[in-house]
């Protein structure tokens, strides 16, 4: 056997020896250096501090905002403890109290489960602007009376809002609201999300209907959608029943507008209108006047909103809930078979309803 041949398995041999001393060498530094960088900046601190997270900042950043607050020594320790942890997760956005006191594990840890002091507060789609109030209020987020007056008092400088009233404005949505937080601001921050959702999408829309339409008339539009419609793929189908009535000069005789005028007036509504109902003297009864009502009944939902942008194309233009009883309408163009169909329905509800 050739020398050469045992002198490079000695070679080998070594070169194997000193990787592994290495590895074993990095692989303790790394954890040394990890244990060493989750060191709390100062263990003994009882200092409580509030920071603010943004929506959509990058963990490098977080590291930044901690440092400048004095919640940790090193923005960069931060950035590196995340690589060497093989962090994957995803730090969420909020108000939070943090201490120097507390180590990278911990901090981490608030960020990643959202411990924050944020109240989570949610506005369904389809609420008046006095039952928005309400909600709110009831998930003490702040005073209903407080956010009426914030409502038609308050100063909301917004281009695309006109008139007085806010009624439709106020962005059905789950809302992360710090403690504290005026009423005013609250209502602002609805306004905010009413501005990055429906505004910018009447805004993109490529539908013939929005050069007809103002903002106001396609909100109200989708207010009527919102409040008539409970299944989400029949909205569109809603649209065009209301554009082909009006396009035809028919009266939109839509249920939920004097329903609208019943709730403002008395606080409640009623399961069955009657023919009393529906000769209510008021600009909201589409029921004795053309056209769309003077404003929205209702903030709806973003799907609706989009309903009202791009209807469904259909010849319908009448629909009754179903006698199914599942929340689904029974649409047609031809008048007698609305009719047929809007008394199997009352038959099925009263039928329902009796036992």
């Amino acid at each position: 056997m050739c020398p050469l041949y045992f002198l490079e398995r000695g070679i080998m041999r070594k070169f194997l020896i000193g990787l592994l001393v290495i590895i074993v060498i990095v692989g303790g530094v790394g954890i040394w250096f990890v244990n060493n960088l989750d060191n709390a900046k100062d263990p003994d601190s009882t200092e409580e501090i509030s920071i603010e997270i943004p929506e959509g900042t990058y963990a490098s950043e977080i590291g930044k905002i901690l440092e400048k607050n004095g919640i940790i020594n090193s923005a960069l320790n931060f950035k590196v403890y995340l690589k060497l942890t093989k962090y994957d997760g995803q730090m969420k956005a909020g108000n939070y109290t943090l201490s120097p006191s507390m180590d990278f594990k911990t901090i981490v840890t608030k960020l990643e489960e959202n411990e924050t002091n944020d109240m989570m507060v949610t506005v369904p789609e389809g609420l008046t602007i006095e039952q928005t109030a309400r909600k709110l209020a009831d998930q003490g987020a702040g005073k209903y009376k407080k956010f009426m007056k914030a409502i038609k008092k308050g100063d909301f400088d917004y281009s695309w809002l006109k008139g007085d009233s806010l009624e439709g404005y106020l962005m059905p949505d789950t809302y992360s609201i710090p403690k504290g937080t005026s009423e005013h601001d609250i209502i602002d921050m609805m306004l905010d999300n009413f501005e990055d959702h429906m505004v910018k999408a009447y805004e993109k829309s490529k539908s013939s209907i929005k050069d007809d339409y103002s903002l106001d008339e396609i909100l109200t539009t989708a207010s009527i959608i919102e409040r008539e419609c409970a299944v989400n793929e029949e909205r569109p189908l809603v649209a065009s029943v209301i554009y082909n009535r009006m396009n035809n000069n028919m009266m939109l005789q839509m249920c939920s507008t004097v329903q609208y005028i019943l709730l403002r007036d008395t606080g409640e509504t009623k399961a069955l209108l009657y023919n009393d109902d529906i000769a209510i003297d008021d600009p909201y009864n589409t029921y004795i006047h053309y056209g769309l009502p003077p404003g929205p009944i209702c903030s709806p939902g973003l799907k609706s909103f989009k309903a009202a942008l791009k209807p469904d194309k259909s010849d319908y233009l009448f629909f009754v809930l179903s006698a199914d009883l599942d929340g689904t309408s029974r649409f047609t163009s031809d008048y007698n078979q609305f009719l047929k169909d809007k008394d199997e329905y009352y038959e099925a509800y009263n039928a329902a309803h009796s036992k």
